[in-house]
């Protein structure tokens, strides 16, 4: 499995033949997402900075919201939270997705997360691998708050998302007022700095281990 940050909460996965692309952004970000092709792109909700599916190539199948989904062969379990701590009633739900068995991990992406996890959260997101967790605070859980979340869930590795990056800063329009991942390294402990993350079922740590991927812009 090779994963790639491409910027803020986008990835970019290639496993079992399949490219998948999360959370993509238009330009209202500031700068522009790079030419990805995929044959599945999840959006957690439908903000500008995570739900700019025409913009990826290839044709992919979409996938916007909660529940169970097998598209092409990949299964995929959307559990519904919310985007702040009031239940919705501040910025609406957020789609926790669970992508499950592929290469035999569990990578899930929460999306735009604004609480705690609950244990019915916990139950339907079930166990995880690989987690794209939210660290920038402000739209999203706090860096003390995302520490708590990893430690819920305990995965094998946490990867960073959503927070404020140097690369993006450079750019005129980028102004998000979010935290940059410092603030939640500080917090939780060491982590790795890679440009990609290519891992597979057998080279899982034993220990949950943080890794910071490069942003690919």
């Amino acid at each position: 499995m090779k994963i790639k940050h491409i910027a803020h909460a986008c990835f970019y996965v290639e496993a079992d033949g399949k490219r998948i692309v999360m959370d993509p952004f238009d330009s209202s970000m500031g700068f522009s997402m790079p030419e990805l092709y995929a044959d599945i792109v999840t959006s957690s909700h439908g903000h500008f900075d995570h739900n700019y599916i025409e913009g990826v190539k290839g044709d992919p199948e979409a996938v916007t919201t909660s529940g169970e989904h097998n598209v092409k062969g990949v299964d995929i379990t959307g559990v519904q939270v919310f985007h702040d701590k009031e239940k919705g009633a501040k910025r609406g739900i957020n789609n926790v997705y669970v992508f499950k068995g592929l290469e035999g991990i569990n990578l899930c992406h929460m999306g735009d997360l604004g609480h705690i996890l609950s244990f019915d959260d916990l139950q339907a997101i079930g166990p995880v691998d690989v987690l794209m967790l939210p660290v920038g605070g402000y739209f999203t859980i706090e860096p003390d708050e995302a520490v708590y979340v990893a430690k819920q869930i305990n995965p094998k590795i946490v990867i960073p998302m959503h927070y404020m990056s140097e690369n993006a800063s450079k750019y005129e329009g980028y102004n998000l007022p979010i935290k940059p991942v410092e603030a939640f390294l500080d917090l939780i402990g060491d982590a790795q700095f890679m440009d990609e993350l290519i891992i597979s079922k057998d080279t899982l740590p034993e220990k949950m281990q943080v890794v910071v991927l490069k942003e690919q812009i």
